[in-house]
This record gives structure tokens, sequence and C-alpha cells, in this order.
């Protein structure tokens, strides 16, 4: 009989990471009570589970077949930046996995497989070992796939200049503006802007009391401001999409790339990001250039306009156009893989809050 390492449903299911960026080891985590399993996996297995989860649920909705609500989005109370409990005990490393839609309980059911244990190498009536067998609620399964284009894309923002302004720096890069999703490195960036993506132009929702950003601006006053955002690794480099807030955004910007947040090349200089018509949801402008290994993208603005109740700078989202530098392990993984059961098609729309 295999070892069934079960979650029906798991109080806390997520990817994570141990070491620093460049080293690290990921991990899928799933706990209930004091029982606790860590499952060894790749970056890429990350992000492809991540995406089809997402497909998945979007199909599901698009069915319009559930009783119960599948959110479009993680539900705010489900966010989850906490890092991986411990002690982190590795049960083994993952191989295949399987995804499915389980109608009758509406859970998407995840089959995680040791290496060299997959079911297409094993024999006719012969078991896996051992299998990592999580089921999720659609709520939690949103907030996994949030979680893990965090872990994947390793994101973090600081303000040079202009600081500390209102809103959060942190909400220019967390895709709670945007109208569909992206994710750094994880999401196809050339199709995903060719589908005409908008930022809502709402500067804020409150949640049960929380209230959550969308935009952030700089300090009253300042024409001019300047914000760094940190990949989180080194990584490959060819663009990016502004999202110019609607109120009052960016006049002029110099957009420049770093490998060590000290010496910093430049990208593009004097660009004219489009001054969006205010209180309407709005698009992105796109800049290029050549593909560049850079871990650090700064983003410096001036001449920003002013608008009739703010005089100041104002972001509503970036969003990179990137490629892995793989991690060291990831090559020989690469070919490891992801078993889809169930469809997988329809790209969902965010509600707007």
């Amino acid at each position: 009989m295999p070892i069934v390492h079960g979650f029906d449903p798991p109080e806390r299911f997520v990817a994570g990471t141990v070491g620093e960026p460049g080293s690290r080891t990921f991990f899928l985590q799933a706990s209930a009570g004091a029982r606790l399993v860590s499952v060894s996996i790749e970056k890429q297995q990350v992000a492809a589970l991540a995406e089809r989860v997402d497909e998945l649920l979007d199909e599901v909705i698009a069915e319009g077949e559930t009783q119960g609500v599948v959110p479009a989005v993680a539900p705010f109370e489900l966010d989850d930046d906490a890092p991986l409990s411990q002690p982190i005990e590795e049960e083994f490393r993952a191989g295949t996995m399987t995804l499915s839609w389980d109608p009758a309980d509406e859970r998407v059911v995840i089959e995680v497989f040791p290496i060299g244990e997959e079911p297409v190498e094993l024999a006719d009536g012969e078991e896996p070992e051992e299998v990592l067998l999580v089921r999720l609620e659609p709520g939690q399964a949103r907030a996994f796939v949030k979680r893990a284009g965090v872990v994947v894309g390793a994101q973090s923002a600081q303000i040079v200049s202009g600081a500390p302004g209102i809103g959060a720096i942190s909400s220019t890069h967390d895709q709670y503006g945007l109208i569909t999703d992206y994710v750094s490195g994880v999401t196809d960036f050339d199709a995903y802007i060719a589908s005409n993506p908008l930022h809502v132009w709402d500067f804020s929702v409150e949640d049960a009391g929380t209230t959550y950003y969308y935009e952030w601006f700089s300090n009253f006053g300042t024409s001019t401001a300047s914000v760094s955002y940190d990949l989180g690794e080194v990584r490959f480099t060819q663009g990016l999409a502004l999202w110019n807030e609607d109120g009052n955004g960016i006049g002029k910007l110099n957009i420049l790339g770093s490998v060590d947040g000290i010496t910093w090349t430049t990208l593009g200089s004097n660009l004219t990001p489009t001054n969006n018509a205010s209180g309407v949801d709005y698009g992105a402008d796109v800049f290029n250039w050549d593909a560049i290994a850079t871990r650090y993208i700064k983003l410096e603005a001036s001449q920003c306009p002013a608008s009739s109740t703010w005089v100041g700078c104002s972001v509503g989202e970036v969003a990179f156009n990137v490629t892995d530098v793989p991690e060291p392990s990831s090559v020989a993984m690469a070919g490891l893989g992801l078993a889809v059961v169930g469809a997988v098609a329809a790209r969902r729309r965010r509600q707007q809050a």
C-alpha cells in the first residue's frame, strides 16, 4: 500500500523557498493540525502548477455548473505571506503532478508523485510508494496561485525619493489593480499585452475593515520621484509595461537596470507615458530594450502632472518582461511535467471591488 499524505482540505497549502535568491530550494507544504508535509519541487513546476490551477478554476467558472461560489481572484482574507512552517523535512522530491476538478465535492485535487514514481512509469497494477494528495476549496486554490506567483516572481519595491507618499508601493507590483492577472516569469508577456489589460482607476478598496491599495502617490507637492524594484534574483529582462495612473501619473520617465543595485545601466530615457483620462480604467504603455541580465529596475519620474486633488507622481502598476537565469538544479529537472486532468482554457476577468 502506498503512503498517502492526504489533506482534505488542508489548513494551509503553500509554495515557499529556503535559501538566498539564485540558490533557493522550493517546497510545496501542506499542513493540518500537527501534521506537516514538505515536498521539494522545481521553480518551473511551481509556476506551471499555479498557472494550471488558475486556468482550471477559470474553466469551472465558465461552465457555470457549481453550487458554491468559485472566486475569480484570491479572497483577501486568505492572503498568506508567512514563511514556510518549521521544521522543513523533505518527504520526497516532486516528479509528476496531476490536477483535476472534483465536481461532487467542488474541490481542486492535486496529486504529487516522487521522481521515479510517476504513474506513466509504473507497470500495470503497480502503485507508487508515496504520494501527496491535496483537495483544495476554490478560495484556497486561488490563494495558492497568488502566493506561488509572489514566490516565483520574488518581487519587492523601494521608494528611493518621494517617500512615503500615500497608498502602498507594494501595490504597484502585486497585481491587485489589474483587471486580468499577470505574474512575471509565468504569464506570457506579449500575449498578455496583446489582450489590452486594464488597470482599475480606483485608488483603494475596503474589505472587512482593511484598506487595500491599488496605486501609489509620491509626497504631496513633488513633481519628481524614484522607485526601485527588486526582482529577487538576476533575471533576463527586455521590457516592462507601465500603467500610468489616471489622476496624476508620470510626465517623463527614465528606466535603469542593475545587477547589484549600485551600478546602473540606462534602459530607456526621456520616455513619455500616456497621460490617461481621469476616472476611467486605463491601459499600459510598453517600453522595450535589448535583453539584459538585471536584478533591480529603477523608475525615475519627472514632470509629473498635477490633478485637482493631488500634486505629485503616481504609479498604477508595473509588469516586467522577464525570463529566468536558471536556479542551479533547474536545467536538469526542466523536463519534469504536470499532467492536467480537466479542461483548462478560459481566462478570467477580474471582478472589480
